[in-house]
């Protein structure tokens, strides 16, 4: 429907979930794809107030991150009759909040990036009793990865560390690494592989190569 912009999407088996939404709805679709080349939706949510940014789905649930902050947990058991069993809406003024753009899932734990909020942390044990555990604002936050009961972060003009063992109480380790990027560049996004954490930045070196083995 070219109606409305998709900004993420998820595979659940023989099922793809995708957010997006136009700049007055948001929306989510399941589409099966049991046809081959043909897919399909099989169910369709629109009206919500704000718009999906982001999607994960593990275990019959998606968690959906919208653009004002919110976080709404579906139940896809039934893919045709999605069903909303938790939600999290920030408490703080909607002319302040920033999307949940990014999110990642290590274990029971749900942490997602809000911009120049930092990351909100999520206990999802269970999933119809999502509650927020923790705010990390210790810099603005464009992408991140867990990494060893830490997050390799990516805000500002590098990247560092956050320890999430005790996810209650995140705590910055700048002390350990807190890496510039070369001309002051703003990093875009960062993956880790084999203990090197590699930074795509908006500036001319592009990509920079860090490695966080020490951190093991």
């Amino acid at each position: 429907d070219p109606a409305w912009d998709i900004y993420d999407g998820v595979s659940m088996g023989e099922e793809i979930v995708v957010v997006g939404g136009s700049a007055d709805d948001g929306r989510m679709e399941i589409l099966s794809k049991s046809g081959g080349v043909n897919v399909e939706a099989i169910a369709s949510v629109t009206g919500a107030s704000q718009i999906g940014r982001s999607v994960l789905f593990r275990d019959d649930y998606a968690y959906v991150g919208h653009t004002e902050g919110e976080l709404v947990v579906w139940d896809l058991l039934d893919p045709i009759k999605p069903q909303v069993v938790a939600s999290f809406v920030p408490e703080k003024s909607l002319e302040t909040q920033q999307p949940m753009a990014n999110m990642r899932l290590m274990e029971d734990l749900l942490f997602a990036a809000v911009g120049a909020q930092g990351i909100r942390i999520f206990d999802v044990s269970n999933p119809s009793r999502t509650e927020l555990l923790a705010s990390y604002e210790g810099q603005p936050v464009v992408d991140f990865v867990p990494f060893n009961a830490r997050l390799v972060v990516a805000g500002g003009n590098g990247i560092s560390l956050v320890d999430v063992s005790e996810p209650k109480k995140p705590t910055g380790l700048d002390s350990q690494i807190n890496l510039t990027l070369v001309n002051g560049s703003e990093p875009r996004a960062v993956v880790m592989n084999n203990g090197i954490a590699y930074v795509a930045d908006h500036g001319e070196s592009a990509l920079s190569l860090v490695s966080i083995q020490g951190e093991q």
